[in-house]
């Protein structure tokens, strides 16, 4: 029972599982990166990636992030975020453009790795309807608006 309850809960992110080559634990294949391509075609029409250059920045990446690289990587256990701006800074550097991946990369590395910050903001806005009773709900959305700025 067990399982199958992890199993029930876990099958909502094999959707995002193409974007698993984006935390660079292994060399970058065009494969991976197409995957993820068709899944963002698919599911929001509105972007503008150009196939033909993102290929061309996949190859331009796996030139700089090689296993040795990588390696390297996880022997300091540098955050994943912190090698895309390794990566993005050489090839500022090297003047290499890279809107294609960029626009995957800030895809994937702003998907939230747990519910942990909509956790917090439950528990406070319980905390607050708890204490004020009588507010109401416009009430309490404009004090969350102004408190953390969001919605």
């Amino acid at each position: 029972n067990c399982l199958d309850y992890l199993r029930l809960w876990s099958s909502q992110f094999s959707d995002i599982g193409c974007l698993e080559w984006t935390d660079l634990n292994q060399c970058v294949e065009w494969e991976n990166v197409q995957k993820t391509l068709e899944f963002i075609s698919e599911h929001f029409t509105a972007n503008d990636i150009d196939e033909s250059a993102l290929f061309d920045e996949v190859t331009l990446i796996k030139n700089y992030a090689t296993e040795q690289k990588i390696k390297e990587w996880q022997e300091m256990k540098t955050p994943i975020d912190l090698h895309w701006v390794e990566i993005f800074q050489h090839f500022d550097v090297q003047q290499i453009s890279y809107p294609q991946i960029l626009q995957l990369v800030e895809f994937a590395l702003c998907l939230p790795a747990t519910n942990a910050p909509t956790e917090r903001l439950v528990s406070i806005i319980n905390n607050i309807w708890t204490e004020k009773s009588q507010l109401t709900v416009e009430t309490l959305k404009a004090m969350i608006v102004v408190r953390w700025q969001i919605l």
